[in-house]
Protein backbone atom coordinates (compact mmCIF):
# COMPACT_ATOMS: atom_id res chain seq x y z
CA UNK A 1 0.00 0.00 0.00
CA UNK A 2 3.01 2.58 0.84
CA UNK A 3 4.10 1.60 -3.01
CA UNK A 4 0.76 2.63 -4.25
CA UNK A 5 1.00 5.92 -2.13
CA UNK A 6 4.37 6.47 -3.86
CA UNK A 7 3.63 5.65 -6.79
CA UNK A 8 0.52 8.24 -6.69
CA UNK A 9 2.55 11.09 -5.35
CA UNK A 10 5.29 10.46 -8.37
CA UNK A 11 2.46 11.18 -10.67
CA UNK A 12 2.69 14.38 -12.83
CA UNK A 13 -0.77 15.45 -11.28
CA UNK A 14 -1.53 13.41 -8.21
CA UNK A 15 -4.46 13.50 -6.71
CA UNK A 16 -5.13 16.11 -3.95
CA UNK A 17 -7.14 13.44 -1.87
CA UNK A 18 -6.64 9.77 -1.57
CA UNK A 19 -7.62 6.94 0.75
CA UNK A 20 -5.69 3.20 0.90
CA UNK A 21 -6.41 0.14 2.25
CA UNK A 22 -10.10 0.13 1.41
CA UNK A 23 -12.09 0.30 -1.22
CA UNK A 24 -14.37 3.71 -1.39
CA UNK A 25 -17.33 3.59 -3.12
CA UNK A 26 -18.86 7.17 -2.35
CA UNK A 27 -16.13 10.09 -3.16
CA UNK A 28 -14.21 6.94 -5.10
CA UNK A 29 -11.00 8.10 -4.05
CA UNK A 30 -9.39 4.79 -3.63
CA UNK A 31 -5.98 4.27 -4.72
CA UNK A 32 -5.38 0.82 -6.19
CA UNK A 33 -2.54 -1.59 -4.76
CA UNK A 34 -0.45 -4.92 -6.00
CA UNK A 35 -1.34 -7.38 -2.56
CA UNK A 36 0.97 -9.69 -4.41
CA UNK A 37 3.90 -6.98 -4.57
CA UNK A 38 6.74 -8.07 -2.18
CA UNK A 39 9.49 -5.89 -0.89
CA UNK A 40 11.54 -8.71 0.92
CA UNK A 41 14.43 -10.84 -0.58
CA UNK A 42 13.07 -14.20 -1.75
CA UNK A 43 16.22 -15.98 0.39
CA UNK A 44 15.62 -13.65 3.58
CA UNK A 45 14.25 -15.78 6.59
CA UNK A 46 12.04 -14.50 9.04
CA UNK A 47 10.36 -15.78 12.21
CA UNK A 48 8.20 -14.57 15.06
CA UNK A 49 8.91 -16.23 18.39
CA UNK A 50 6.21 -15.68 21.14
CA UNK A 51 6.43 -16.13 24.79
CA UNK A 52 3.73 -15.65 27.44
CA UNK A 53 6.38 -15.57 30.26
CA UNK A 54 6.46 -17.29 33.47
CA UNK A 55 6.84 -20.66 31.67
CA UNK A 56 10.24 -19.49 30.43
CA UNK A 57 9.75 -19.20 26.74
CA UNK A 58 10.81 -15.22 27.24
CA UNK A 59 14.13 -15.81 28.25
CA UNK A 60 14.91 -19.01 25.93
CA UNK A 61 13.41 -16.63 22.89
CA UNK A 62 16.15 -14.32 24.34
CA UNK A 63 18.65 -17.08 24.06
CA UNK A 64 17.72 -18.21 20.34
CA UNK A 65 18.16 -14.57 18.90
CA UNK A 66 21.53 -14.29 20.76
CA UNK A 67 23.00 -17.65 19.28
CA UNK A 68 21.05 -16.63 15.40
CA UNK A 69 23.21 -13.26 16.05
CA UNK A 70 26.16 -14.67 17.55
CA UNK A 71 26.84 -18.00 16.03
CA UNK A 72 25.47 -17.90 12.19
CA UNK A 73 25.82 -15.39 9.14
CA UNK A 74 22.33 -14.35 9.98
CA UNK A 75 21.38 -10.61 11.83
CA UNK A 76 18.99 -11.17 14.49
CA UNK A 77 16.91 -8.89 16.57
CA UNK A 78 14.11 -8.85 19.13
CA UNK A 79 10.86 -7.14 20.54
CA UNK A 80 9.87 -7.44 23.53
CA UNK A 81 6.96 -6.41 25.48
CA UNK A 82 6.83 -6.78 29.08
CA UNK A 83 3.08 -6.61 31.06
CA UNK A 84 2.66 -6.72 34.72
CA UNK A 85 -1.47 -6.41 34.47
CA UNK A 86 -2.45 -7.67 37.80
CA UNK A 87 -5.79 -10.19 37.62
CA UNK A 88 -8.33 -9.91 40.00
CA UNK A 89 -10.38 -12.50 41.11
Amino acid sequence: MVKAVLDELARPKPKNHFTIGIVDDVSHSSLKWDPTYEVSHPQRVQAVFYGLGADGTVGANKNTIKIIGDETQHSAQGYFVYDCRSRAR
